[in-house]
This record gives C-alpha cells, sequence and structure tokens, in this order.
C-alpha cells in the first residue's frame, strides 16, 4: 500500500498493475493484515500437521535438528511441529499474535540461515522453500511488534 501525500491508508491508483481495482483495494485495505495473518497461519498448520501426524518427525529431527548440533532431536523435531500447528492456528484467528509470532520468526531464521547448507540441499524445491521463509521472516517480526490500527485480537 502506497501513501498519497498526508492521507494516510489511502491507494495510489497511479500505482496499481489494474487500477480500475482501486475501489476494491481500498474497501479491503484495513483488513489486509488479517488476511495475510491468516494465509501465513494457514500454511503453518499445513506444515506443522505433516510433521507432527504425518510421520515426517524423524526426517526434521534427522536433516534439520541434528546437523544443527542441538541436543535431543527429536525433542526439538517435536517442538517445531508443536509450534508450527498450534502456532499456526493461534496465527489465524488472531491469538497471542506477537509471541507467537516472535517465537516463528526465531525458527525461521535458525532453519534459514544456520541449516541451509545440509537441509535445503537436500530438497529440490530448496529456491521455492527460501523464498517462503523469507518471505515469512519479513512478516513475521511485523506480527510481533504490531501495525497500528491493524486488525489484531489479541497481542
Amino acid at each position: 500500500m502506497s501513501m498519497v501525500g498526508n492521507r494516510e491508508g489511502q491507494i495510489d491508483s497511479t500505482r496499481l498493475i489494474i487500477p480500475g481495482l482501486a475501489g476494491l483495494y481500498q474497501s479491503i485495505a484495513p483488513y489486509s493484515y488479517a488476511i495475510i495473518r491468516f494465509c501465513v497461519g494457514a500454511i503453518l498448520i499445513y506444515h506443522g500437521y505433516g510433521k507432527l501426524f504425518g510421520g515426517n518427525i524423524a526426517s526434521v529431527a534427522e536433516h534439520v535438528v541434528t546437523p544443527l548440533g542441538l541436543p535431543m532431536p527429536m525433542a526439538w523435531a517435536y517442538f517445531i511441529g508443536i509450534l508450527e500447528f498450534f502456532g499456526g492456528a493461534a496465527l489465524a484467528i488472531g491469538f497471542l499474535t506477537r509471541p507467537i509470532a516472535l517465537m516463528l520468526t526465531i525458527e525461521f531464521i535458525v532453519i534459514t540461515f544456520m541449516a541451509r547448507g545440509q537441509w535445503l540441499l537436500a530438497f529440490p524445491a530448496r529456491t521455492a522453500a527460501m523464498n517462503i521463509r523469507c518471505s515469512c521472516c519479513s512478516f513475521m517480526p511485523r506480527s510481533s511488534f504490531g501495525e497500528p490500527g491493524a486488525v489484531r485480537s489479541t497481542g
């Protein structure tokens, strides 16, 4: 969203790809934060579910946690799965958004920059995975530290 003059929250229709949709963009602008938060939460629920209930927990422990050198890799793998599944659900509904987003930011930073050499090379879609993590790393701190006027139920 671009600012025009001193009109905070107004859409600059000259910068839009489809200027005819300026009215739609303006009408959903107050809810954009909640929409993005819900979508990120839904993606995290999917990944957490795969870890906890899809049988991927041993693979996460072996390929993600063990290369980091952390003790008790299975416990850390379960923690990551629980954080992604239940934290994603809390983020999607807007419950405890700041602490959950802060924990997820730390998780994404550690996985992206500490395990990058070992883990990302094992997956063929490493470029897409890196793009998703970097996008989430840019969104999560904003959720942690807040945005004035954002639609939020708790924080």
